[in-house]
């Protein structure tokens, strides 16, 4: 009995101790079951307070940045409230800006056609102009012409006197051949001499001896002051034809008409000394021959005198001076031309006589 009832609590036991195995097998796969879902929630636990942490950083950053912002924020309204004032400001003054552009167009539109139609008569104006200036200056230019043509006979020396020798003009030809015939043997010195002569004697005897009248001098400008020169000098055709005129007019027609004579292949001169004029024929050999007819004198042979002849310079040129002393005061050699020559020998403080007879001998013929 004992034996079967120690077996059965044995095998009360056993079957206990079974079942006790079992729950504590079931509890024990519960148990770590558990410890696993702590652990991992411990881990959990952790990455929270760690995220936590780090959301607390973020979120203080976020509320200085939000104080910054609002900071900005107000900073930015104030300055947006500025700006809408100027933008109203400047809203208004565009629309002042552009009605007055518009007004400003208007009238530019207006401008323009007055440019075109003052343009249209300011070319216009402008080829009148350009024909008034073209006009002004063909009068400017006769007019110089004219004053040139003019004083060329009233002021003197003015270094063209040289234009008064035409030897080339039909009516000084015409009257030489006339009174001469030509020089029909070229180098034939006595009918040189005896032709020179008759065109001396013509002049003195066809030429009436008449003093200049007062004549003008023109201003270099046309709006300047005329004077009144009493001494002109005139062309050789125009002593022909007024068959009139002072020493210097006879001068120069003599001059012209022997010039003329020689085909101008020999030199004949004016010569210009104190208050008077007359011409000269130079010669080789140092000599001259002076031909007066104003002053009716000649370099000639005989007594009284008859043909032309040619002497010593310096003697001559004294001698036709003295003739002239008693009535000219201190005669002197001034300047001499022709159409080839321009000199003048008279300057201050030296004596043009000697000037013009030194000169005269240095010269090669």
């Amino acid at each position: 009995m004992r034996r079967a009832l120690y077996a059965l609590v044995i095998a009360c036991l056993i079957a206990l101790s079974s079942v006790e195995g079992i729950f504590y097998f079931q509890l024990s796969v519960k148990h770590e079951d558990l410890k696993s879902k702590y652990m991992e929630l411990k881990s959990n636990y952790g990455s929270l307070v760690e995220n936590y942490t780090k959301l607390q950083l973020g979120y203080k950053e976020l509320i200085e940045d939000y104080s910054r912002l609002q900071d900005s924020y107000v900073t930015l309204n104030a300055s947006y409230a500025g700006l809408a004032d100027r933008y109203n400001e400047l809203r208004d003054y565009f629309r002042q800006v552009e009605a007055y552009q518009k007004k400003l167009n208007e009238t530019y539109h207006t401008l323009l056609e007055s440019y075109k139609t003052v343009k249209g008569e300011y070319s216009k104006l402008e080829g009148e102009l350009q024909k008034v200036n073209e006009a002004y200056l063909r009068y400017q230019e006769a007019y110089r012409k004219l004053a040139f043509q003019v004083n060329l006979r009233v002021v003197h020396p003015n270094g063209n006197e040289s234009l008064f020798i035409t030897p080339d003009d039909p009516e000084v030809r015409s009257k030489v051949l006339e009174i001469t015939g030509g020089w029909s043997r070229k180098g034939d010195w006595s009918e040189f001499w005896i032709d020179v002569k008759k065109l001396y004697d013509w002049v003195v005897d066809n030429i009436v001896y008449r003093n200049d009248t007062l004549y003008p001098k023109l201003p270099d400008e046309p709006s300047g002051k005329v004077e009144s020169i009493p001494e002109v000098w005139q062309f050789p055709n125009q002593t022909l034809m007024l068959g009139s005129g002072d020493c210097e007019d006879m001068a120069i027609l003599l001059a012209s008409m022997v010039y003329a004579y020689v085909d101008k292949e020999y030199w004949v001169e004016v010569i210009v000394i104190t208050d008077h004029v007359a011409v000269y024929i130079p010669v080789k050999e140092g000599k001259i021959c002076i031909l007066d007819p104003g002053g009716r004198y000649y370099t000639g042979v005989g007594r009284p005198w008859g043909g032309l002849t040619a002497r010593d310079i310096r003697g001559e040129v004294y001698r036709w001076l003295s003739y002239w002393s008693g009535r000219v005061e201190n005669p002197e050699v001034k300047w001499v031309f022709s159409a080839y020559l321009w000199r003048v020998f008279a300057k201050p403080g030296e004596n043009g006589t000697e000037n013009f007879i030194d000169w005269m001998y240095s010269r090669e013929l």
